[in-house]
């Protein structure tokens, strides 16, 4: 009986020494996790666990975008804008106090606005280098390779201004619209043209009208009307061509025939797109009637189509760059050819990303806190 006893208590003595010894392991091993994450230049390794893939996180801050720049990437936050190099360590860090921005971006120089309040900051891979407080409603904005950048603000319920500025913030260009409302500005690589989407309806039929202007003058240069269309997106080929994104086709428009390459699709709900710097173009539809089917359109940089997938799960995010196509969904990411249409690879990922990025051969995967970085 005595034996018994001892055994009983040995057992417990071992067993309070393990948990011990897991307890100092467990917090061991947070405290170097911990350090490692704060020192943010943590090595990264393919396709295993979560922690081995992060390489940047924010503790009190949400994550909402994230871009690649030619020499490193822009992660923008709930307040802030911070730029970082491949390795997870930090360049910059400007905070800017936007509750909803958005982001448009060209070579390397980029444009972060909020609609409602008209704040709107310039900025390329050193940080912020203007910054404005605020003005009239902002509905969108683009810029230029050069640094110059054009900027759609409401004035009325019934007009709409677009102005353009110089890389020092100088008034070159300002046309006021009262005939339609307009949608999307774009700028040519050398900042010297600027085009403009509008929506209007006529006879009870909705179209959309895409005009271009020489900085030099107020005088309409060309338009492209296209009848019972809605354009999603313009964005400037060069100096000459414009791609248009509309929700029945893709086009190609030429500014000095005034002619247009056209590639149509049978699905009336575009869901997204995304371009490669090369201007191969990924467009998602949703099948119209359906709630889980989506079609996947990969378009080269001559204008072809290439091919198209088929997805029956809900797609997450997707990215292109000259080569790839690459689609996140829950769990994986699936990473397509683009001139065989041939799958790649899949790498399964964790369940809590939102979005995605391509840059220099990476893919940066981002979750409310988190950046992951995954090597293709």
């Amino acid at each position: 009986m005595k034996k018994e006893v001892k055994n009983k208590k040995s057992f417990f003595r071992r067993l309070i020494i393990a948990a011990a010894i897991i307890s100092f392991l467990s917090v061991s091993f947070y405290t170097v996790y911990t350090i490692a994450q704060s020192a943010l230049n943590k090595e990264v390794t393919h396709g295993q666990l979560k922690d081995e893939n992060v390489i940047l996180y924010f503790e009190d801050l949400q994550i909402n975008k994230g871009f690649g720049l030619s020499d490193g990437n822009i992660v923008l936050t709930t307040n802030s804008l911070v730029s970082f190099k491949s390795d997870g360590s930090v360049r910059s860090s400007d905070k800017l106090g936007y509750s909803n921005p958005l982001v448009k971006s060209k070579s390397g120089n980029y444009i972060v606005f909020e609609r409602s309040t008209g704040k709107f900051a310039i900025m390329n891979r050193m940080g912020v280098v203007y910054h404005s407080d605020g003005g009239d409603e902002i509905i969108n904005a683009d810029i230029a390779k050069n640094g110059n950048y054009a900027i759609i603000t409401r004035k009325t319920q019934a007009s709409s201004v677009l102005s353009v500025y110089s890389s020092s913030n100088k008034l070159l260009f300002q046309w006021e619209c009262t005939d339609e409302y307009l949608s999307q500005a774009a700028l040519s690589k050398n900042g010297k043209t600027v085009a403009v989407s509008s929506i209007g309806v006529k006879n009870g039929e909705a179209y959309s009208k895409i005009m271009f202007f020489n900085l030099d003058s107020t005088d309409v240069e060309g338009a492209f009307e296209y009848t019972g269309e809605s354009a999603y997106v313009i964005r400037f080929i060069g100096n000459k061509e414009l791609s248009v994104i509309t929700d029945k086709s893709y086009m190609i428009a030429d500014l000095r025939s005034m002619e247009s390459q056209v590639i149509s699709y049978d699905y009336d709900v575009v869901d997204g797109y995304a371009f490669a710097d090369n201007n191969s173009a990924a467009i998602l539809k949703k099948a119209f009637g359906t709630l889980d089917k989506y079609i996947l359109t990969v378009i080269d940089k001559n204008g072809e189509k290439k091919f198209e997938k088929e997805f029956d799960k809900d797609i997450v995010d997707f990215k292109i760059d000259d080569k790839n196509v690459y689609v996140m969904m829950t769990g994986e990411i699936v990473v397509y050819s683009i001139s065989s249409g041939e799958k790649l690879n899949i790498t399964e990922t964790d369940g809590g990303l939102n979005s995605m990025f391509v840059n220099d051969g990476y893919v940066y995967c981002l979750s409310d806190t988190d950046v992951y970085k995954y090597d293709f």
